[in-house]
Protein backbone atom coordinates (compact mmCIF):
# COMPACT_ATOMS: atom_id res chain seq x y z
CA UNK A 1 0.00 0.00 0.00
CA UNK A 2 1.54 3.38 -1.11
CA UNK A 3 1.38 6.95 0.54
CA UNK A 4 -1.27 7.57 -2.21
CA UNK A 5 -3.31 4.81 -1.45
CA UNK A 6 -3.28 5.48 2.12
CA UNK A 7 -4.10 9.40 1.92
CA UNK A 8 -7.07 8.55 -0.29
CA UNK A 9 -8.37 6.12 1.89
CA UNK A 10 -11.11 7.20 4.94
CA UNK A 11 -9.66 4.51 7.51
CA UNK A 12 -6.09 4.80 7.06
CA UNK A 13 -6.43 8.78 6.98
CA UNK A 14 -8.42 8.86 10.03
CA UNK A 15 -5.59 6.81 11.55
CA UNK A 16 -3.03 9.12 10.73
CA UNK A 17 -4.46 12.29 11.82
CA UNK A 18 -5.77 10.19 15.34
CA UNK A 19 -2.45 9.52 15.59
CA UNK A 20 -0.85 12.97 15.48
CA UNK A 21 -3.39 14.69 17.34
CA UNK A 22 -2.40 11.67 19.61
CA UNK A 23 1.27 12.96 19.12
CA UNK A 24 0.76 16.79 19.59
CA UNK A 25 -1.10 16.05 22.50
CA UNK A 26 1.42 14.72 24.33
CA UNK A 27 4.36 16.93 23.15
CA UNK A 28 2.11 20.08 23.98
CA UNK A 29 1.54 18.50 27.86
CA UNK A 30 5.33 17.60 28.24
CA UNK A 31 6.33 21.42 27.38
CA UNK A 32 6.20 23.95 30.30
CA UNK A 33 4.51 27.27 28.90
CA UNK A 34 5.85 29.47 31.53
CA UNK A 35 9.28 28.66 30.34
CA UNK A 36 8.86 28.74 26.73
CA UNK A 37 7.15 32.27 27.18
CA UNK A 38 10.46 33.04 29.11
CA UNK A 39 12.89 32.07 26.21
CA UNK A 40 10.68 33.93 24.04
CA UNK A 41 10.58 36.71 26.43
CA UNK A 42 14.76 36.42 26.66
CA UNK A 43 15.41 36.29 23.05
CA UNK A 44 13.30 39.64 22.12
CA UNK A 45 15.20 41.83 25.09
CA UNK A 46 18.23 40.26 23.00
CA UNK A 47 17.70 41.49 19.78
CA UNK A 48 16.54 44.92 21.03
CA UNK A 49 19.04 45.77 23.84
CA UNK A 50 21.83 47.76 22.97
CA UNK A 51 25.14 46.15 21.83
CA UNK A 52 29.10 46.72 21.12
CA UNK A 53 28.51 46.32 17.16
CA UNK A 54 27.66 49.31 15.42
CA UNK A 55 24.08 48.96 14.00
CA UNK A 56 25.57 49.88 9.92
CA UNK A 57 27.42 46.61 10.42
CA UNK A 58 24.60 44.68 11.15
CA UNK A 59 22.64 46.47 8.47
CA UNK A 60 25.32 46.09 6.18
CA UNK A 61 25.31 42.39 7.09
CA UNK A 62 21.58 41.85 7.01
CA UNK A 63 20.95 43.69 3.58
CA UNK A 64 24.14 40.80 2.51
CA UNK A 65 22.09 37.97 3.89
CA UNK A 66 18.48 39.32 1.90
CA UNK A 67 20.46 40.16 -1.23
CA UNK A 68 22.20 36.58 -1.62
CA UNK A 69 18.53 35.37 -0.44
CA UNK A 70 17.37 36.62 -3.49
CA UNK A 71 19.74 35.73 -5.98
CA UNK A 72 19.70 32.26 -4.64
CA UNK A 73 15.74 32.22 -5.07
CA UNK A 74 16.13 33.72 -8.74
CA UNK A 75 18.91 30.74 -9.68
CA UNK A 76 16.79 28.35 -8.64
CA UNK A 77 15.94 26.02 -11.86
CA UNK A 78 12.36 26.52 -12.67
CA UNK A 79 10.43 23.06 -12.80
CA UNK A 80 9.14 22.59 -16.24
CA UNK A 81 5.89 20.61 -16.36
CA UNK A 82 7.06 18.10 -19.55
CA UNK A 83 5.53 14.89 -19.86
CA UNK A 84 8.12 12.58 -19.78
CA UNK A 85 8.48 9.79 -22.17
CA UNK A 86 7.48 6.88 -19.44
CA UNK A 87 3.87 8.21 -19.89
CA UNK A 88 3.54 6.91 -23.71
CA UNK A 89 2.31 3.46 -23.18
CA UNK A 90 -0.17 3.40 -26.09
CA UNK A 91 -0.30 3.30 -29.50
CA UNK A 92 -1.19 1.89 -32.58
CA UNK A 93 0.81 -0.01 -34.86
CA UNK A 94 -0.01 -2.81 -37.58
CA UNK A 95 -3.97 -1.72 -37.64
CA UNK A 96 -4.23 -3.09 -34.05
CA UNK A 97 -3.93 -0.49 -30.63
CA UNK A 98 -0.82 -2.15 -28.28
CA UNK A 99 -0.48 -0.97 -24.69
CA UNK A 100 2.71 -2.09 -22.86
CA UNK A 101 4.84 -1.00 -19.32
CA UNK A 102 8.22 -0.09 -18.79
CA UNK A 103 9.91 -2.19 -16.17
CA UNK A 104 13.86 -0.64 -15.90
CA UNK A 105 13.24 1.75 -18.68
CA UNK A 106 12.62 -0.62 -20.79
CA UNK A 107 8.90 -1.97 -22.83
CA UNK A 108 7.56 -4.42 -20.57
CA UNK A 109 4.19 -6.31 -20.99
CA UNK A 110 2.96 -5.76 -24.30
CA UNK A 111 -0.44 -6.29 -25.46
CA UNK A 112 -2.47 -5.62 -28.30
CA UNK A 113 -6.42 -4.64 -28.10
CA UNK A 114 -9.17 -4.14 -30.83
CA UNK A 115 -9.39 -0.86 -32.26
CA UNK A 116 -13.17 -1.35 -32.56
CA UNK A 117 -13.78 -2.59 -28.88
CA UNK A 118 -10.67 -2.22 -26.72
CA UNK A 119 -10.78 -5.95 -26.42
CA UNK A 120 -7.36 -7.73 -25.26
CA UNK A 121 -6.71 -9.68 -28.34
CA UNK A 122 -4.84 -13.42 -27.96
CA UNK A 123 -2.57 -14.35 -30.77
CA UNK A 124 -3.36 -17.84 -32.69
CA UNK A 125 -1.11 -19.87 -34.41
CA UNK A 126 -2.25 -19.74 -38.09
CA UNK A 127 -0.40 -21.49 -40.02
CA UNK A 128 -0.76 -25.54 -41.00
CA UNK A 129 3.34 -26.26 -40.62
CA UNK A 130 5.55 -25.46 -38.09
CA UNK A 131 8.30 -24.22 -39.59
CA UNK A 132 5.92 -21.56 -40.94
CA UNK A 133 5.65 -18.42 -38.61
CA UNK A 134 2.12 -16.81 -39.20
CA UNK A 135 -0.09 -15.54 -36.02
CA UNK A 136 -3.70 -14.18 -36.03
CA UNK A 137 -5.25 -12.16 -34.00
CA UNK A 138 -8.99 -12.47 -33.83
CA UNK A 139 -11.41 -10.40 -31.69
CA UNK A 140 -15.20 -11.29 -30.27
CA UNK A 141 -16.71 -8.64 -31.49
CA UNK A 142 -15.88 -9.27 -35.25
CA UNK A 143 -13.18 -6.83 -35.67
CA UNK A 144 -10.54 -7.90 -37.83
CA UNK A 145 -9.14 -10.78 -37.87
CA UNK A 146 -5.60 -9.26 -37.83
CA UNK A 147 -2.84 -11.93 -40.03
CA UNK A 148 1.10 -11.22 -39.64
CA UNK A 149 3.46 -13.54 -41.17
CA UNK A 150 5.88 -13.61 -38.37
CA UNK A 151 5.97 -15.15 -35.04
CA UNK A 152 4.77 -14.01 -31.80
CA UNK A 153 8.25 -12.88 -30.31
CA UNK A 154 9.24 -11.06 -34.14
CA UNK A 155 5.53 -8.69 -34.12
CA UNK A 156 6.27 -8.09 -30.32
CA UNK A 157 9.84 -7.08 -31.48
CA UNK A 158 8.95 -5.50 -34.47
CA UNK A 159 6.36 -3.34 -32.11
CA UNK A 160 8.98 -2.61 -29.29
CA UNK A 161 11.57 -1.21 -32.04
CA UNK A 162 8.74 1.25 -33.59
CA UNK A 163 8.22 2.20 -29.73
CA UNK A 164 11.51 2.86 -29.06
CA UNK A 165 11.78 4.85 -32.62
CA UNK A 166 9.03 6.94 -31.55
CA UNK A 167 10.63 7.63 -28.51
CA UNK A 168 13.86 8.76 -29.77
CA UNK A 169 12.28 10.99 -32.25
CA UNK A 170 10.04 12.40 -30.30
CA UNK A 171 7.17 11.72 -32.47
CA UNK A 172 5.60 9.89 -29.54
CA UNK A 173 3.84 13.25 -28.29
CA UNK A 174 3.04 14.75 -31.87
CA UNK A 175 1.12 11.96 -32.93
CA UNK A 176 0.23 9.11 -30.68
CA UNK A 177 -2.07 6.36 -31.93
CA UNK A 178 -0.74 7.13 -35.49
CA UNK A 179 1.47 4.47 -36.83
Amino acid sequence: MNLKTISNHPIWSGLVVAGLCSFAGTVTGLIDWAEAWNIVVMGWRYLTDSSTVANWLIALVGLYIIFTFILFLRNLPERVSEVSWLSYRTDKFFGVQWRWRYIDYRVSNLNPFCPSCDLQLDPVQDSMFHAIDSITLHCDCGAGPWRYDKSWDKLNHDVTKRIQQKIRAGSWQADPGNS
